[in-house]
């Protein structure tokens, strides 16, 4: 749909096309055939992750994908394929693999997204260890995901529009 000012799009639809990047990078890069999403929040209880910006014409959002250290760190094993056997991955290479895993799920969303915002960009992925605080003027959308073994979360922090152009 498109509005006066541009497309009006709900946070279910971006969290709806987070979701299906999400299986769609579970099933390719990381070789699985599991995916269930197990729920819906409204804060994240992920303390390790990345987040990405994405932006349009009319939309600011942040995707993160977030899970515990050890989630991270299966993650990044199945991402690099690695064996169970060989040594933990490094700090460095979990910031980068989790940080890859989150590119791959906001480019998911910019091409689904395609259609309604051409112009779109995204980001650079960062990533953070710690509790994400997001503002009043920010819609906070959280799915649980469960994929084999790893349970993550996708979190989509929206600017809420009425809020859109200054704070």
């Amino acid at each position: 749909m498109v509005g006066l000012g541009g497309p009006t799009v709900s946070g279910d639809q971006w969290l709806n096309a987070a979701l299906e990047s999400v299986k769609e990078v579970a099933t390719g890069a990381l070789c699985s055939d599991e995916f269930e999403v197990t729920g819906r929040r409204w804060r994240s209880t992920g303390h390790f992750g990345a987040y990405i910006p994405l932006v349009t014409e009319e939309e600011s959002l942040h995707v993160g994908v977030v899970a515990s250290r050890s989630g991270c760190a299966l993650l990044t094993r199945a991402l690099l394929g690695m064996a169970a056997k060989e040594e933990d991955p490094t700090h460095a290479d979990v910031a980068d693999a989790v940080g890859e895993i989150a590119n791959m799920v906001a480019g998911g969303m910019q091409r689904r997204m395609a259609e309604l915002f051409p112009l779109s960009q995204l980001g650079l992925p960062i990533f953070i260890h710690g509790d994400i605080e997001p503002t009043p003027k920010m819609e906070t959308l959280v799915a649980r995901v469960q994929i084999g073994e790893i349970s993550l979360e996708v979190v989509v922090l929206r600017q809420c529009k009425e809020f859109s152009g200054g704070f």
